[in-house]
């Protein structure tokens, strides 16, 4: 019997539903944020400084975030659940007593751990299981999977309950031939130069620009802030696929 991925899909629907409520209010804070960036110019020293001194991120973003990572997680588990059906026919717990999606960052924990959890799949199923975990897949070091991240942040929000979020700076530029002495890229925690620029007068235009974003605090990917709205599309694109693939070997009805 080949069951179906409404129930998966679900789940994974709903973080979308909650990620975009995220992104509009997201988009207002950080409409916000830039009008916030002052300048001032140094006659001494000859530039142009911008600055920023930011705002506390909402503190009721935090469940929002928790209910993101937990539908995305809990879509992978639904999909564990459903292809253990398909299998067996039935809704067979494993041998531990819970059928799950394990996510582990190397072979040992998943031949201990993880396996037990996915013990009433079929052989194929098993093996794109295995081939999803940090540690095959990942070029960059298994704790930059995005798997892994949704995990930990998963787990961080059992026990912790609220995110911690700030205002980060992604990218920033201008036009012109522009003398650019310093630039601040990454979180911006307390009042912050974003960037200086050189020049030799208070009233020369300059046409510089900062793109905003929110990131988890203290929370990298691949060395670089982890930016909160694009590690969920990320996410939810790698679960989307993984469903993708099951059904393509005809594991799992859509």
């Amino acid at each position: 019997m080949i069951t179906s991925l409404a129930e998966p899909k679900l789940k994974l629907d709903r973080a979308g539903k909650h990620l975009k409520d995220f992104e509009e209010v997201l988009v207002r804070f950080l409409l916000e944020e830039r009008d916030r960036i002052s300048e001032e110019f140094d006659a001494k020293a000859g530039c142009k400084n911008f600055w920023l001194e930011p705002r506390a991120t909402p503190p009721e973003w935090g469940p929002v975030i928790g209910d993101v990572l937990y539908n995305c997680r809990s879509a992978l588990d639904q999909l564990a659940n459903r292809l253990v059906e398909s299998a067996t026919g039935t809704r067979k717990r494993s041998r531990t007593g819970k059928t799950a999606w394990p996510i582990y960052a190397n072979s040992t924990d998943f031949l201990c751990y993880g396996r037990p959890k996915i013990a009433g799949m079929s052989a194929k199923a098993k093996a794109i299981v295995e081939n999803a975990q940090p540690y095959v897949r990942s070029l960059r070091g298994p704790k930059n999977d995005l798997l892994w991240l949704l995990n930990d942040l998963t787990n961080e929000d059992k026990h912790r309950n609220l995110h911690l979020t700030l205002t980060t700076v992604r990218s920033s530029g201008g036009y012109g031939d522009l003398d650019i002495r310093a630039v601040h890229l990454g979180p911006v925690e307390h009042r912050t130069k974003l960037a200086s620029i050189g020049m030799s007068a208070s009233d020369v235009d300059v046409q510089f620009h900062f793109a905003l974003g929110v990131a988890f605090a203290k929370r990298t990917w691949l060395g670089r802030p982890l930016v909160v709205d694009d590690f969920f599309r990320r996410v939810i694109i790698e679960i989307e696929a993984i469903f993708g693939e099951f059904m393509a070997y005809g594991l799992i009805a859509p």
